[in-house]
C-alpha cells in the first residue's frame, strides 16, 4: 500500500484533491437545506454545478439565485473561491497556521498547483496570494454592496455584493440574478468594478505581485526595478486582445452608442478573463461576435491566474514565434531577450493540444 501512494505522483494528489472537493460540495448541495424549497435536488444537477464551480466555468442547469437557499449559495461561493486560488492553497494555509512544516510532496504538489512558483520562495507567494484575494474581493464587495443599497435590503445588499465580487475575481461568472448582469447593462459603476475585479482575478497573482515589487523597488530607489518579461508579456497580450475584443464587438453589433460601448467592453472583458458574466443576451449577438468571443475565451487569462484558456503568454509566445520565422529569424525575442527553446516548444505543444 505504502509503495502504491509512494508512486502518486504531485499531478495526481492535485487532481484527486479536485475530485474530492467536488464531489464533497455536490453531496453538500444535494442536502435539502441547500435548496430554496427545502427538496434535494438530482445529483447529477447538483455535481455538475459543484464541478462547474470548482473550475470556475460558470455553466448552470439551474437558477443560482432562486433555486438554491442561502446555504447553497454559500457552498457555491466557497467551491469557486476554492477553484480561484486552488485548494492546495487552503490546505498549506492551515498547515503553517498550526505552526508545521510543510512536506515535500505538499510543497511540490503547491508547485504545480501554483504555475511558476519555486519552492523557495512559495511561503511569501501565498502570503501575497492571499492578501491580494482579500483587498480586491473586499473592496469590490464593499463598493457593490453600496451601490445595491439604494436597490435592495442591508443584507441583501451586502449578500449580493459580496457573492458577485468574489465570483468576478475568481473568474467564475456565477451570479444571482437570472438575467446575469443584464439589467446593469449601462451601469457604469458596476461595469468599472465588475471588470477590475475580472483583469485582477484574471492576469493572476504572479503578475500582481511583480506588479507590488517594482512598485516597492520604486519606492525605495531600489534597482532593478522592472516587470519580468512574463508580466510584460502577459500585460501586454491581455491589453491586445481586450482592446481587440472591443473594436470588433463595437463595430459589429446594431445597438444604442452608449449600450454598444457598455457591453462591448463588458463582454470582451469577460471573455478574454474567462469570467463568464454577460450583460446582454449572448445568443442576440453577431456571429462576428460570437467568434470573437470564442477565441478570446480560447486563448484566456495569464498564467497563474484563475481564468482558463491556453493562456495569453503561451498565444504570445507563438504568434512571437511565428512572426520570427516570417521575418526569416532563427531566435524569438521580445522586450529584448531572447525566448527559450523549450519554453517555444511548450508554448506549441499548448497551443496544438
Amino acid at each position: 500500500m505504502n509503495r502504491q501512494l509512494e508512486k502518486v505522483t504531485p499531478i495526481q494528489v492535485l487532481v484527486m484533491g479536485y475530485v474530492v472537493v467536488i464531489v464533497v460540495g455536490s453531496l453538500i448541495l444535494q442536502l435539502p437545506a441547500a435548496s430554496s424549497d427545502g427538496n434535494s435536488q438530482e445529483y447529477i444537477d447538483a455535481l455538475f454545478t459543484a464541478t462547474s464551480a470548482v473550475s470556475t466555468t460558470g455553466l448552470i442547469v439551474v437558477d443560482t439565485g432562486t433555486f438554491y437557499s442561502g446555504v447553497g449559495q454559500a457552498v457555491i461561493l466557497l467551491l469557486f473561491q476554492i477553484g480561484g486560488l486552488g485548494y492546495m492553497a487552503f490546505v498549506v494555509l492551515m498547515v503553517y497556521a498550526l505552526g508545521r512544516k510543510l512536506s515535500l510532496v505538499s510543497a511540490v504538489t503547491l508547485k504545480e498547483s501554483l504555475s511558476g512558483v519555486t519552492l523557495g520562495n512559495m511561503k511569501k507567494y501565498l502570503k501575497a496570494v492571499f492578501m491580494f484575494t482579500f483587498v480586491f474581493e473586499g473592496l469590490g464587495a464593499l463598493f457593490l454592496t453600496g451601490y445595491w443599497l439604494n436597490h435592495f435590503s442591508l443584507s441583501e445588499s451586502v449578500w449580493l455584493g459580496v457573492f458577485h465580487s468574489v465570483s468576478a475575481f475568481c473568474t467564475a461568472g456565477f451570479s444571482l440574478f437570472s438575467d446575469s448582469l443584464i439589467l446593469y447593462q449601462t451601469s457604469l459603476f458596476v461595469t468599472v468594478v465588475l471588470c477590475t475585479l475580472s483583469i485582477a482575478g484574471g492576469v493572476g497573482f504572479i503578475i500582481l505581485t511583480d506588479i507590488r515589487d517594482v512598485i516597492t523597488r520604486r519606492m525605495r530607489n531600489i534597482r532593478p526595478c522592472q516587470l519580468s518579461i512574463h508580466s510584460k508579456l502577459g500585460l501586454l497580450a491581455t491589453v491586445i486582445l481586450v482592446g481587440m475584443g472591443i473594436l470588433v464587438i463595437f463595430l459589429s453589433e446594431d445597438l444604442p452608442l452608449r449600450e454598444r460601448l457598455f457591453v462591448s467592453a463588458f463582454q470582451s472583458v469577460s471573455a478574454s478573463t474567462t469570467t463568464g458574466f454577460n450583460s446582454i443576451d449572448i445568443g442576440g449577438l453577431s456571429a462576428t461576435s460570437l467568434v470573437v468571443i470564442i477565441v478570446l475565451m480560447a486563448i484566456g487569462a495569464s498564467p497563474g491566474g484563475s481564468g482558463g484558456g491556453i493562456k495569453v503568454t503561451t498565444f504570445g509566445v507563438v504568434v512571437l514565434s511565428v512572426w520570427a520565422v516570417v521575418r526569416g529569424r532563427e531566435d524569438v525575442n521580445v522586450f529584448g531577450r531572447r525566448i527559450l527553446p523549450d519554453t517555444i516548444r511548450k508554448s506549441f505543444s499548448i497551443f496544438c493540444g
